[in-house]
């Protein structure tokens, strides 16, 4: 297993701009609940967000895998949905449409002299 860094650029949408403002800092509460290590940076004028998480995987597309089920269910629980997100057999593709990106961290060694 490795640890990876995942972004996942969101699109998120409201008819209010306070809605958004409220939505995106519940968002980041239940984020930071689930993945210690999450970040969330983006304008509530366009509603352009990335996403940052990092999970232990075996694999890049694990990762993927892994760190959007979490930022979906942070966006579940502050009161978002995504209808259009698809079902557990089509994720790979989606993944790749979107180019999600889930890179290794790469552990800093530590020297004593």
């Amino acid at each position: 297993m490795s640890r990876y860094s995942v972004r996942l650029a969101l699109y998120i949408m409201s008819s209010r701009s306070e809605d958004m403002d409220s939505f995106t800092d519940h968002m980041m509460e239940h984020l930071v609940e689930l993945n210690d290590d999450a970040d969330m940076g983006g304008s509530l004028s366009t509603g352009l967000f990335d996403v940052w998480v990092t999970v232990e995987a075996g694999s890049a597309t694990e990762a993927a895998l892994a760190g959007t089920t979490i930022i979906r269910t942070a966006a579940h629980a502050a009161g978002g949905y995504t209808q259009d997100w698809p079902q557990a057999n089509e994720w790979p593709a989606w993944l790749r449409e979107r180019a999600i990106e889930a890179h290794e961290v790469e552990r800093p060694e530590l020297v004593y002299a």
